[in-house]
């Protein structure tokens, strides 16, 4: 397990991703696996930057799991109330990158619990287990 935190800025999105890569490739998770969680963090904090920011909102919390049936990403921060697993954006249309995360994941998780957005990412690893929303 790791758990780290990251300014809640789009520049940080990145660098969270290449860590929770290095990370499951370290503990022996497949790459591609691996690459879908990356893809999955850099999404929602990316999202995150742009959609729940507020002025007391200056990190976001993520936690990664490894377990032996599926890896599972946990991205919290306290901002404005936003719902990743059904995000649509001011014109109407749904945000393509969330749509990807679903895509990638096998489920996709969200509650607001005491002033938090927490979003839960799980991905199976036995091979080809995805979107299974």
């Amino acid at each position: 397990m790791i758990d780290f935190s990251i300014p809640n800025k789009v520049e940080a999105a990145v660098d969270a991703a290449h860590k929770v890569v290095a990370f499951c490739e370290e503990n022996g998770v497949e790459g591609e696996i691996a690459h879908r969680i990356g893809v999955s963090v850099e999404e929602l904090c990316v999202n995150t930057a742009q959609y729940a920011a507020s002025a007391k909102s200056d990190t976001v919390d993520i936690f990664l799991k490894i377990t032996d049936e599926a890896v599972i990403l946990n991205v919290r921060d306290n901002g404005k109330v936003f719902n990743p697993t059904e995000y649509i954006d001011d014109s109407g249309r749904e945000v393509t990158g969330l749509k990807t995360v679903r895509d990638l994941s096998s489920r996709v998780d969200f509650n607001r619990v005491i002033g938090f957005n927490t979003t839960i990412v799980t991905i199976n690893r036995e091979a080809g287990a995805c979107a299974v929303q």
